[in-house]
């Protein structure tokens, strides 16, 4: 009986952790299921091409852009779009370059409030 349960702490213990893990994606691309938000990212010479595209412009009023080098801790602000400059696709440009991995992720504000943020994505380090 000891063990049964045991196995069953165990299991729920993991799977609570992987549940509450955040969701990083090693592609340079993501896509929300919902499809309202694609990033596409890449390294150009000494900086960082940031293609985020939305569904639904009009509906936002702030789009943010982070970037973090740890990305179970903690994410900085490195772009923030008003809703004037928000539009169907955008292009960033992060003058950034580091030789580290480095994550990205996408925050939206949308008019009602409603504050969303998306998975990071892995840029991998230049070898």
């Amino acid at each position: 009986m000891k063990n049964i349960i045991t196995t069953i702490a165990t299991l729920l213990t993991a799977g609570f952790s992987f549940a509450h893990a955040p969701f990083i994606t090693t592609n340079s691309t993501y896509q929300s299921p919902d499809d309202k938000v694609a990033m596409d990212i890449q390294r150009g010479k000494g900086n960082v091409q940031l293609h985020i595209q939305l569904a639904e412009a009009s509906q936002y009023d702030q789009l943010i852009i982070e970037r973090s080098t740890d990305a179970l801790n903690y994410f900085a602000s490195c772009k923030q779009l008003s809703a004037s400059q928000i539009k169907g696709d955008n292009v960033q440009v992060d003058k950034y370059s580091t030789s580290k991995d480095v994550y990205y992720r996408v925050k939206t504000i949308s008019k009602d409030g409603v504050v969303r943020a998306y998975p990071a994505i892995l840029l991998s380090a230049i070898k």
